[in-house]
């Protein structure tokens, strides 16, 4: 029996780092989900988003934030040296 409990959690894990895998902003869909403190969430957004892009500038981070019912969505806009205009999303539900 522990054996089998074993099994489930680790294919629990498993799916959750799965899911968490394709969380990368790029729609509102696959949102990357931010926790913990405002000032953590800014760092944690140009993190994320130079990570995508590198030649990003994450000042002044335009922020536009939606509400469904459930969750809030920051849709996050910023520029880059390169590549013009890009938008990605965050899940900031759970930000202090």
């Amino acid at each position: 029996m522990r054996f089998l409990s074993a099994i489930v959690a680790i294919s629990i894990a498993a799916a959750c780092l799965a899911a968490d895998a394709t969380r990368d902003g790029s729609s509102p869909a696959r949102a990357i989900i931010l926790r913990g403190p405002g000032a953590a969430a800014d760092v944690e957004i140009c993190r994320s988003i130079r990570q995508r892009y590198p030649d990003a500038r994450c000042e002044p981070l335009f922020r536009a934030v939606g509400f469904d019912g459930r969750t809030y969505l920051a849709t996050i806009t910023f520029s880059t040296a390169h590549h013009g205009k890009h938008s990605m999303y965050f899940d900031i539900t759970h930000v202090n």
